[in-house]
């Protein structure tokens, strides 16, 4: 169940969250009810990027049971796809993998 927050300054550009949850669940073998996406758009005024250069940053955050091969594979999917729906440069998009650890995440009133 990953929880992936997109952060870009496009924010007259909405795009198709369930198709980019589509591709992720086509791609990655997830099930595309699991992908959990929120898209927080910035002030272009507010951000400073010290390579001057249009950029989206993406946290995810996922359990560490999952492999390690399974979520750098998610980390480039999600990259690419970032850079596709948002109109991104190739290799402009940078991912923070943030892994949660068995017993601290609580959903459905449960830790998991």
């Amino acid at each position: 169940m990953p929880l992936i927050n997109i952060r870009t300054g496009e924010a007259g550009h909405r795009i198709d969250l369930d198709g980019f949850a589509g591709e992720i669940s086509q791609k990655m073998g997830i099930d595309a009810k699991r992908v959990n996406i929120v898209v927080d758009y910035f002030d272009e005024a507010g951000v400073r990027f010290g390579q001057s250069t249009d950029r989206s940053i993406v946290n995810i955050w996922l359990s560490e049971t999952n492999e390690k091969e399974f979520i750098q594979g998610l980390v480039r999917t999600i990259a690419v796809l970032t850079e596709k729906y948002f109109r991104k440069e190739d290799g402009s998009t940078a991912v923070i993998c943030n892994l949660v650890r068995e017993g601290y995440m609580f959903v459905n009133n449960k830790f998991k």
